[in-house]
């Protein structure tokens, strides 16, 4: 039998739910423009950073400068140009986005914190770290040292604490981007484990070993890991203040926004006071 609609102008109700179904609007042109140009923003900005009159080399080693002195005797060359983070941060900003890249394609949206034997493997990677720092900083101001710095060892103990900032990271992102996150831990067992050190492993060689070529990539993923870092925390702040009244596309441009704000403060900052040595 065919149910009569009691209200023409009105949606008929559902005969299996018995609730009225929803009425399908069709997206103003202003709304579809609005959509374009928040999804198109992002990469605004990459072309706007490439289309600034300077060297990209000079332009990724002044992101660099946020973060670190840029002192050669503490930096890697390639192809003859420093790279544009000391060998220390290189690791940890370049060993930080490479472990959330990894780990967003295998736990996107993870909430959970490790296992505790992971998060005690994961401290000792950070304190190796904090180790070799204190040591290498007792050794550059004439204080007792256990052995002598180098650049080798500022990158390794580097890359292990960017691995192990890395779940964190995931973490903030997946309580940003998912309304609800999935129940389980921000990085697994041992396994997973090897195949992270094993990705930081080969950018380490890539860097000490790599041909001349390897430059520009080398030097995009480090001073990306900079900008992400940056903007992955500053998404946190901005949607724990207005997830309820923002849509998430303009959240993330927000962030963006401040992101990029955060990084030309500090840069003008290094180079008007400080005068830290980045050509531009």
């Amino acid at each position: 039998m065919t149910l009569a609609n009691p209200s023409p102008g009105l949606p008929s109700p559902s005969l299996e739910t018995g609730r009225t179904a929803p009425t399908v609007r069709d997206e103003s042109p202003l709304a579809r423009a609005r959509r374009r140009a928040m999804s198109a923003f992002p990469a605004l900005l990459v072309v706007a950073f490439l289309l600034l009159p300077w060297p990209l080399m000079d332009k990724l080693r002044a992101i660099g400068s946020t973060v670190c002195m840029l002192r050669p005797s503490h930096s890697y060359f390639l192809a003859g140009q420093q790279l544009p983070l000391e060998a220390r941060t290189q690791g940890i900003y370049a060993g930080l986005l490479l472990g959330l890249g990894y780990l967003l394609l295998r736990r996107a949206g993870a909430t959970r914190r490790p296992s505790r034997l992971m998060m005690v493997v994961l401290g000792g990677f950070v304190a190796s770290m904090a180790f070799d720092g204190l040591n290498s900083t007792a050794y550059d101001v004439g204080l007792p040292y256990l052995y002598a710095p180098t650049n080798f060892l500022r990158l390794v103990t580097g890359l292990l604490a960017g691995a192990a900032l890395a779940p964190a990271l995931l973490y903030l992102l997946s309580i940003s981007l998912w309304d609800e996150g999935q129940l389980r831990p921000v990085i697994g067992g041992v396994g997973e484990l090897a195949g992270l050190v094993l990705v930081e492993a080969l950018f380490l060689v890539a860097i000490v070993f790599g041909p001349g070529w390897l430059l520009y990539p080398i030097s995009l993923i480090t001073a990306g890991g900079v900008v992400v870092a940056f903007f992955v925390v500053t998404l946190a702040v901005v949607v724990s203040l207005a997830r309820d009244r923002w849509s998430r596309p303009l959240l993330i441009n927000v962030a963006l926004l401040f992101t990029v704000a955060e990084l030309g403060v500090l840069v003008a900052y290094k180079l008007w006071f400080h005068q830290c040595p980045v050509p531009m």
